[in-house]
């Protein structure tokens, strides 16, 4: 894939994103799991990803795995600027972390619903963070951790060219 660099990155992000619905406030997260789950659903039931404030984002960085798929599918796109725009926070690691977890069942429907543009938009996000984001070494423990997440990407980005 071809390098961006962050603003660039950024638009493609916005372009690829802009269109996935708003899950509605019933399809957030389980709230009645937990009552973090429940926090989740309050906080963004009444937001879309484009509008979500950046303390919202900074008080949640840790709660893409508590979103439906639905959801993980309409706010990710923020949590992924936000980490951009933020590159000493936690939401830049949770975010990444959230993209590049052992492609299990869990990661698998949240990704079920990306488009082909969506996928290459998280491939080059993916990239350009392993570039910038040196502590990743110590999680990815060798390259063969992350060429297998890539290849993950990669082979759904293929399913949805096909």
């Amino acid at each position: 894939m071809a390098a961006v660099n962050r603003n660039e990155l950024k638009q493609l992000i916005s372009d690829a994103f802009g269109s996935v619905p708003h899950p509605g406030p019933q399809n957030i997260s389980n709230e009645h799991h937990c009552e973090e789950c429940k926090e989740v659903v309050d906080g963004f039931a009444d937001l879309t990803w484009q509008a979500i404030p950046i303390r919202t984002i900074d008080a949640n960085y840790d709660k893409l795995p508590l979103f439906s798929p639905a959801a993980y599918h309409h706010f990710l796109p923020a949590f992924l600027q936000r980490s951009l725009d933020e590159p000493e926070g936690p939401t830049r690691e949770f975010t990444f972390y959230s993209l590049t977890t052992k492609p299990d069942d869990w990661l698998k429907e949240r990704t079920r619903l990306f488009t082909a543009a969506q996928i290459r938009c998280i491939l080059l996000y993916l990239e350009f963070e392993q570039e910038r984001f040196e502590e990743l070494q110590n999680w990815l423990e060798t390259d063969k951790v992350m060429t297998k997440r890539l290849a993950y990407w990669k082979g759904l980005l293929e399913k949805n060219i096909s």
